[in-house]
């Protein structure tokens, strides 16, 4: 889950890049550059409701990533006392996210 959360940062991050790359393809393409290039590159460029959608899933995977990286340190052994809160912490947090979303 952490690599996700993590890929989805890098690509907000690349956001300019990979979209001016994506739609320089994309004109490649149709101008007849790219002979080997599927037709159906077109449907790789993200929408802003796509990456509104990503904000999304980064903000539901936010705190999975917090408590995975606190977890990990050297003072927590994987005991139930240090791995509860984070279960209800995140079960809270899965909660409200469903809440949300079931109301749009």
């Amino acid at each position: 889950m952490g690599g996700d959360y993590n890929s989805l940062t890098r690509a907000f991050d690349l956001r300019k890049p990979l979209e001016d790359f994506v739609a320089s393809a994309i004109q490649r393409n149709e101008n007849g550059e790219y002979d080997s290039l599927p037709s159906s590159l077109q449907h790789d460029e993200l929408t802003i409701s796509d990456w509104d959608t990503l904000q999304d899933i980064m903000d539901i995977l936010e705190p999975f990533h917090h408590w995975q990286l606190k977890l990990q340190k050297k003072e927590h052994f994987g005991q139930l006392h240090d791995i509860f809160p984070a279960m209800d912490k995140l079960l809270g947090q899965l909660e409200e996210s469903k809440q949300l979303y079931e109301s749009i």
